[in-house]
C-alpha cells in the first residue's frame, strides 16, 4: 500500500512540475507562434509555386488554389477548390445535385 502511495505522489509531483515548466518556459506560446510561422511559410511557398497567396501548395487546403474550380457548398456556404477532373466526375455522377454550385 505504501508503494502505491509513493507512486501516486511521484506522479502528482511530476504532473504539477510539468505544468510549472510549461508555463515558465512559455512553451504553449512558442508553439502557437511556430504554427503561425508555418502558415506564413506555406503561403510563401504557394505564392512562389502558383502565384496565388490563397490556399496551400500541398493541396490539403479548403481555400481554392490557382487553377482549381471554385465551388460553393450551398448547405454550409463554404467555398472549396475542386480539381477539374473531380468536378467533372461529380457532374457526371450526379447531374442534378444542388449541394455544390460552381462560382466564378
Amino acid at each position: 500500500m505504501l508503494i502505491l502511495g509513493v507512486i501516486a505522489l511521484v506522479v502528482l509531483i511530476l504532473g504539477i512540475s510539468r505544468e510549472f515548466w510549461v508555463w515558465y518556459w512559455k512553451i504553449n506560446q512558442l508553439l502557437k507562434e511556430q504554427e503561425r510561422t508555418n502558415m506564413y511559410l506555406k503561403q510563401l511557398v504557394n505564392l512562389q509555386l502558383t502565384g496565388n497567396l490563397e490556399g496551400e501548395a500541398d493541396g490539403n487546403s479548403k481555400i481554392p488554389l490557382a487553377g482549381e474550380i471554385k465551388v460553393k457548398n450551398t448547405v454550409t456556404g463554404e467555398v472549396l477548390g475542386f480539381k477539374k477532373d473531380k468536378w467533372e466526375n461529380i457532374q457526371k455522377q450526379h447531374p442534378n445535385q444542388t449541394k455544390y454550385v460552381k462560382i466564378e
